[in-house]
């Protein structure tokens, strides 16, 4: 049960830091440039919370049992 609700704050964690890289990916594009791609910054957005994951994951030790 403890680690579903660690898994949920971890997605809303995602999730928030995902769209607040969209956003201010777009209004950076829409201020200096007179056109952006909605694909372009949705797949860019995707990509770097992916990152994000897979470095988060990456800082955790594995725990394992040692068998004797």
């Amino acid at each position: 049960m403890l680690d579903l609700l660690w898994g949920l704050i971890l997605i809303k964690k995602y999730v928030k830091f995902g769209v607040i890289f969209f956003v201010l990916l777009t209004m950076l594009k829409w201020l200096f440039s007179s056109e952006f791609h909605w694909l372009e910054n949705i797949g860019l957005s995707i990509g770097i919370t992916l990152v994000i994951i897979f470095l988060d994951w990456t800082e955790k030790p594995y725990e394992y049992k040692k068998s004797k």
